[in-house]
């Protein structure tokens, strides 16, 4: 099984190919590598989908939110 993230970017490199993201709150490396070559711009602050350590979708706040909701009812094992 694939677990995916929301991670918030903390810090992109200089060249825009990894950041720091703040993944359920811990500071991690990741690759901007897929996004980059979309053509998709992210910053500090902004909210991505990560898995295994590259970023592979940009999502809006309310997304990210409901993502981290389910991810922490399904770590608490409750049913949705």
């Amino acid at each position: 099984m694939c677990m995916s993230d929301a991670a918030q970017i903390i810090e992109v490199s200089h060249d825009g190919a990894e950041a720091i993201a703040r993944i359920r709150g811990a500071p991690r490396s990741i690759s901007l590598a897929l996004l980059t070559l979309e053509g998709t711009p992210v910053g500090a602050g902004d909210w991505v989908l990560t898995s295994l350590g590259l970023a592979i979708e940009q999502l809006d706040e309310s997304e990210a939110a409901e993502l981290l909701a389910m991810t922490e009812r399904d770590l608490k094992g409750e049913a949705r």
